[in-house]
């Protein structure tokens, strides 16, 4: 008489654990044969967590229905499988995704891995500190940059745009250094914080000069 132990076991890897809101994260789930003999019918349940939304998924010899990916083939002792699945990000949080692997000789074997999404977003403010001024005159800007994500942010950069009737004289702010008409921040925007720095301008003529300003990050587009 012979007799076998079958046994599997399933393994879910996130390929990205932080990632941020609009982009794809994916994760790589690895069926084991860890017993004595062949199994057959294999398959992966897959439980989607809101927060992530399924887009497609890579892998040799599976096929979807629904929630469940199936395995079209046998699996011999000590021989893996695996395949990738991909998700879109619709919010922040912690997301965690749980699979549950089964096969035609083995009970339910689970796995979960934890994503952390992040949205990074910045908004930035100018006031003129003295909207109304007399040619000959120096006028004042306060720029500020306030970080409104959940995350960290770094590199970050503003860009004036000088009108005619403004000619640049100096500027005053802690962390900031200035590259030609770049304003670069030398730390960490954490998030809820703010940096400002404030522009001083000579006034040549008269006129209504609008002064504009771009800011950007490692993770955010000019605002």
């Amino acid at each position: 008489t012979s007799v076998y132990s079958p046994d599997m076991t399933v393994v879910k890897l996130a390929n990205n654990d932080v990632v941020y809101m609009g982009n794809q994260t994916s994760f790589i789930i690895i069926v084991k044969n860890t017993g004595n003999c062949k199994l057959g019918d294999i398959y992966v349940d897959e439980i989607m967590p809101e927060g992530l939304v399924y887009d497609s998924y890579v892998g040799k010899n599976w096929s979807k229905v629904e929630n469940r990916f199936i395995y079209n083939g046998d699996l011999n002792p000590g021989e893996e499988i695996s395949f990738t699945v991909f998700f879109n990000t619709t919010r922040s949080g912690n997301f965690t995704n749980v699979v549950t692997a089964s096969s035609n000789l083995t009970k339910d074997k689970k796995a979960n891995n934890t994503t952390r999404v992040y949205t990074p977003n910045m908004v930035v403010s100018k006031i003129a500190l003295n909207p109304i001024v007399y040619t000959g005159d120096k006028t004042l800007f306060m720029i500020t940059v306030r970080n409104t994500g959940d995350c960290d942010l770094s590199n970050i950069e503003v860009v004036e745009s000088i009108p005619e009737g403004l000619i640049y004289d100096s500027f005053t702010g802690n962390g900031w250094i200035k590259e030609a008409n770049k304003f670069i921040y030398n730390g960490i925007l954490k998030p809820g914080e703010t940096k400002d720095f404030v522009i001083t301008f000579n006034t040549i003529k008269s006129g209504n000069f609008t002064n504009i300003v771009a800011v950007s990050s490692n993770l955010i587009k000019n605002k």
